[in-house]
């Protein structure tokens, strides 16, 4: 199970589900929303966050 697995070697969790689930007490983050909608924003402000970082060549 990959998010134990996760949580036993010290890792951090985000669990993004439009319902409760019974690690979401142990994850760093939790958005309760539905997948199809809320991931593309997601995506794009990762993208966003990503390009800034980036240097200016």
């Amino acid at each position: 199970d990959l998010p134990l697995y996760t949580l036993r070697e010290k890792g951090k969790l985000i669990i993004v589900n439009d319902q409760p689930t019974h690690l979401d007490e142990k994850a760093a983050v939790v958005i309760h929303h539905k997948t199809g909608t809320i991931l593309p924003l997601i995506v794009e402000e990762i993208k966003k966050l990503k390009s800034e970082q980036e240097p200016n060549v």
